[in-house]
């Protein structure tokens, strides 16, 4: 009954989920321009709406990007005895979307809070615990990233189709140890990396970092990027519906 009930729900809010659908493909042509504040302009209505419904609520509402996350979702609600209700897939992206944005306009505690909100709907989903890693990686937790980070490479372990945010999450992972002059760990993580995204040029270019800094036998903390790209994101594409 309850399963009706809610396939009766989505099918009703399928014109609005449309209108959000073309949001968020807009919003992603923009931030690939560069155009992150119209992007924001354009995601923050939709983004207020959404957080207002599920912060205000004794409705239990996540994320459901397929019929497993859907079936466990419903399941864990039935368990607690609450009522439970997937949001629409192009919900989440806007979340996403909008946390992904704030980061790059450098506004990191917004950004931060938009994320933990979005793995609350979320808690499984290791691309959008990249993202949080990476915002908090940037706000300078270090420790908190590097937990985030771990935590998004064993989400990822658990399915193939997570190997790139797995990859990412490593890439994370070895920045920060490199950050700590741990030049072994840093090495390894790396490695790994590449046996799951082999070639990728920012993990080739921290390894041979990491030789240099050997090399020298000395380091300068704070300086482990020859450039600013944050290591986990680079070349990563704009993913919705991990």
């Amino acid at each position: 009954m309850f399963a009706i009930g809610l396939a009766l729900l989505l099918a009703a809010d399928a014109p609005a989920s449309d209108s959000v659908d073309a949001t968020v493909r807009a919003a992603i042509e923009q931030v690939r321009a560069g155009q992150n504040a119209v992007a924001l302009a354009a995601l923050d209505p939709l983004a207020d709406e959404i957080n207002q419904k599920v912060a205000h609520s004794d409705t239990r509402y996540f994320c459901a990007y397929d019929t497993t996350a859907m079936l466990i979702g419903l399941a864990l609600g039935a368990k607690d005895k609450v009522t439970t209700v997937a949001l629409r897939s192009t919900d989440c992206d806007v979340l996403f979307l909008r946390g992904y944005v704030l980061e790059n306009l450098n506004r990191l505690p917004e950004a931060l809070a938009q994320l933990r909100v979005l793995l609350t709907l979320a808690p499984d989903n290791p691309h959008f615990q990249v993202e949080y890693a990476a915002a908090q990686r940037q706000s300078g937790d270090l420790s908190g990233a590097l937990a985030s980070y771990r935590h998004a490479i064993e989400l990822a372990a658990r399915d193939k189709r997570h190997a790139f945010d797995q990859a990412a999450a490593l890439r994370g992972v070895g920045y920060i140890l490199t950050e700590d002059n741990d030049l072994d760990g840093a090495e390894e993580a790396y490695r790994q990396s590449l046996a799951l995204a082999p070639g990728h040029p920012v993990a080739l270019n921290e390894l041979n970092y990491i030789a240099r800094l050997r090399a020298k036998g000395t380091r300068t903390k704070g300086q482990t990027l020859e450039s600013n790209v944050d290591p986990a994101k680079a070349k990563m594409p704009i993913e919705t519906h991990p």
